[in-house]
């Protein structure tokens, strides 16, 4: 969950997941990211390079800061390759694997989830790496233009590990939104007539995105009401979503 704010002259970005939360504060005189929670894997010690930060978003169990300079800080859980891009498992786990990429600059937007790390480059193009659960990072459409925006959200097969369902949704400069990776619910399926997306959330298996007009539309699983996007609503500036909810 993301939560933007004003508070005694300092703006303050809130990441809040699981059993943890990241907050990025800045004032006149510098930019700091600070965590609390859970700290298994050190997710929430925010390491001393995680300076003149942007942004801050979280996985399960490791964190990532945008700095001003277009640069990426990650620290924590690295077993699967979500920090470093090496994964550290012992072999009797076999999972699908891609390292961290070369070109980890000009960065503009990150998000992640379970253990995939995501980041958009300024020039349009997305780069991921960890678990490659659905193939995400390996099957991304041929036809994929400039993306704008980018979420990825997932959901857990029962006995399966590491959390090998994630999908991912990438909003294109011209409007047209698309999605791919696991599809139980169809998160990843969106009608002709959408009309221009310009932003994008997904939760557990559900996707919000924020069109042109100023209106919603959510689509995949609606166990908790996901899809109904109350009557009325309008003039909308941004989405969000959590695990089984949308915010706007």
């Amino acid at each position: 969950m993301f939560l933007n704010m004003k508070c005694s002259g300092a703006l303050v970005m809130l990441f809040a997941v699981s059993w943890k939360a990241l907050v990025c504060y800045a004032d006149a005189d510098s930019v700091s990211a600070f965590g609390w929670g859970l700290n298994n894997y050190g997710e929430t010690t925010v390491p001393a390079s995680a300076t003149n930060v942007l942004a801050v978003c979280a996985g399960a169990n490791h964190s990532v800061a945008l700095r001003a300079d277009g640069r990426v800080v990650i620290w924590g859980d690295d077993s699967v390759g979500q920090v470093t891009g090496i994964a550290y498992l012992d072999n009797q786990h076999h999972f699908p694997f891609v390292g961290m990429p070369d070109n980890m600059t000009n960065i503009m937007k990150i998000t992640a989830w379970g253990n995939i790390t995501v980041a958009l480059r300024s020039d349009g193009k997305v780069i991921m790496w960890g678990v490659n659960g659905q193939s995400l990072q390996t099957n991304a459409p041929s036809d994929l233009g400039f993306v704008a925006d980018v979420a990825v959200g997932g959901y857990y097969d029962e006995g399966i590990w590491p959390y090998d369902s994630p999908f991912l949704i990438a909003v294109e400069r011209g409007g047209r939104a698309v999605g791919w990776g696991a599809n139980s619910w169809g998160q990843c399926n969106f009608p002709k007539n959408l009309g221009k997306a310009v932003a994008v959330a997904a939760g557990y298996g559900h996707t919000v995105l924020l069109l042109g007009d100023g209106t919603v539309a959510a689509f995949g699983s609606n166990f908790n009401h996901e899809r109904e996007v109350p009557t009325g609503l309008r003039d909308v500036v941004a989405v969000g979503a959590g695990n089984s909810y949308c915010l706007a």
